[in-house]
């Protein structure tokens, strides 16, 4: 594949699909690594409660792609949730995935 030998398209997809398994294989090494550190105690999780409803909220907008022209997005989300069902959650944990 290195040396251009098969079919280009072929190629071209074996790369892409080697750069999303990297790419996944990262991510759980990261997240592996967190855990191992929250049961090292060298990160203290600062917890808060919220409601399920705020959070779901605030990960659809940083999910969201910017709406810019010729960029449009729109989201629909037919999920009705108790008020009184609240989380646990550390605020800047959150943000950062």
């Amino acid at each position: 594949m290195e040396r251009g030998e098969g079919d280009a398209a072929m190629n071209a997809g074996v790369r892409q699909t080697m750069s999303r398994q990297v790419e996944q294989l990262v991510r759980l090494t990261g997240d592996l690594l967190d855990v191992s550190r929250i049961s090292l105690g060298k990160i203290h999780l600062k917890r808060d409660v919220v409601a399920l409803g705020s959070v779901l909220e605030q990960a659809v907008e940083a999910c969201a792609p910017s709406n810019g022209p010729g960029n449009i997005c729109s989201w629909w989300f037919p999920i009705l949730l108790p008020t009184s069902m609240a989380v646990q959650r550390d605020w800047c944990r959150c943000l950062a995935t």
